[in-house]
């Protein structure tokens, strides 16, 4: 007979499963959510995004003025004791001004304002594709923790097939404790690393939230599949286009630019300015030569000025022509080791596939198979368990490396963010 206490645990524990199965059948299915949406809602609404574009913007809105004249200057000046003065007419001087720069600093201004705005407009481009990049890469882990929780499901279910089997065997005198016990002991590990599995996707799902700019407590729906491209790009015939488009490429070139502009304006600081002036002397006493116009240039005098400011203008350039190369080389290095990586992983997943799950998934049947019939030991078939189980998660994480690996070389090509993975790479669709 059982105790009131077990008979109250025991309805306690009806009345949750009830309520939760209920409170399952009421909410509404939710949909998969897909590493394209995930790109989509990130550049949508991701603060770093959002505060280039409004740089774009400004800059944009900066370059218009960028080589225009200064306003001119009016001035009015009049000698207090001489209004109303008899026999005087009031003295005053009234002057119109107008600045015009040597010939070519205004276009250089403004070749200098576009090629900052270029640079802006490269850094958002950047920014975007490192935005895609980081959530494809959240999202394969996003698939890779569903997927090893759904595998620790099924394996914990099997374990507890063979725990059972273990129990009646023993009962029938056929076998002996050992096999209970050790079953038992591994659906134990497997609910462990099943609760470390769901702290890790509650994980997961914080940093999601924050880079689309949402609560980190926002529910976010199970991933759908992990899309893989059908072959890799042949980086060979990208490698001229990559060099010409890639953000951070484009971006360096963005500075450079603007710092020979800057250059070339500090070699036009040794040429005067011109000032154009037209003025009224009312304190002149001939009429005729009251009306006045003149030219004003000033002296560039300051060469060691202008030697210093040219001076740190060409090693700005420099500088920044030195980084590109710099920037170009690690790109180089970097994507031939992915793509050495992305065809290693080909080949890896493939061999999971194709020999080494069927294997697993063989030896586990035959090995719970023979267990069930009194034929093979419960040691046996835990250990075909184990194989299979190591089997089927190395099978999934080669599926989400080779994504990661193909999302790294879509970055490193400069592809557009919002090229679905799967698409090819060619000449056509490079920047």
């Amino acid at each position: 007979m059982s105790s009131p206490l077990s008979t109250l645990r025991t309805g306690i524990l009806g009345l949750g499963a009830a309520l939760a199965v209920g409170a399952l059948q009421a909410a509404p299915p939710t949909a998969e959510l897909t590493a394209d949406q995930l790109v989509t809602q990130v550049l949508q609404a991701n603060p770093g995004v959002q505060a280039l574009e409004h740089a774009v913007n400004a800059a944009r809105a900066r370059a218009l003025p960028a080589g225009a004249l200064d306003d001119p200057m009016l001035s009015y000046a009049v000698a207090p004791r001489s209004i109303g003065a008899p026999g005087l007419d009031t003295g005053h001087i009234v002057r119109l001004e107008q600045p015009l720069p040597w010939f070519g600093k205004r276009a250089t201004r403004r070749a200098a304002a576009q090629a900052h705005t270029n640079g802006v407009a490269a850094a958002l481009q950047q920014r975007q594709q490192e935005a895609a990049r980081d959530a494809r890469l959240l999202y394969a882990d996003w698939f890779e923790v569903h997927g090893a929780l759904r595998i620790n499901t099924a394996r914990q279910r099997t374990l507890a097939d063979l725990r059972e089997t273990a129990e009646g065997l023993y009962r029938a005198g056929l076998g002996n404790q050992t096999g209970v016990v050790a079953a038992t002991l591994r659906g134990e590990q497997r609910a462990q690393e099943a609760l470390e599995l769901k702290a890790r996707r509650k994980a997961l799902a914080a940093r999601i939230n924050a880079l689309r700019n949402r609560p980190v407590a926002t529910p976010l729906a199970a991933p759908g599949g992990l899309p893989l491209p059908e072959a890799l790009p042949d980086v060979a015939t990208l490698a001229g286009p990559w060099e010409r488009g890639h953000p951070a490429l484009a971006r360096l070139r963005a500075l450079e630019a603007r710092a020979q502009q800057q250059v070339a304006l500090a070699q036009l600081d040794y040429r005067p300015d011109v000032r154009l002036m037209a003025q009224y002397l009312g304190t002149l006493p001939r009429e005729e030569n009251r009306a006045q116009v003149g030219i004003t240039l000033n002296l560039p005098f300051g060469h060691g000025r202008r030697d210093a400011a040219l001076d740190a203008a060409r090693a700005d350039a420099e500088g920044l022509a030195a980084e590109w190369r710099e920037r170009r080389n690690a790109l180089r290095a970097e994507l031939a080791a992915v793509y050495a990586d992305a065809q290693s992983a080909i080949d890896t997943l493939a061999l999971y596939r194709s020999r080494m799950l069927p294997l697993a998934e063989q030896a586990q049947r035959a090995a719970q198979a023979d267990f069930a019939a009194g034929r093979g030991a419960a040691r046996a078939a835990i250990d075909a368990e184990e194989d299979l189980l190591a089997t089927q998660l190395g099978s999934l994480r080669a599926h989400a490396r080779l994504y990661r690996l193909s999302v790294r070389l879509h970055w490193l090509l400069g592809a557009d963010p919002m090229r679905p993975l799967a698409d090819p790479l060619d000449q056509a669709h490079s920047p």
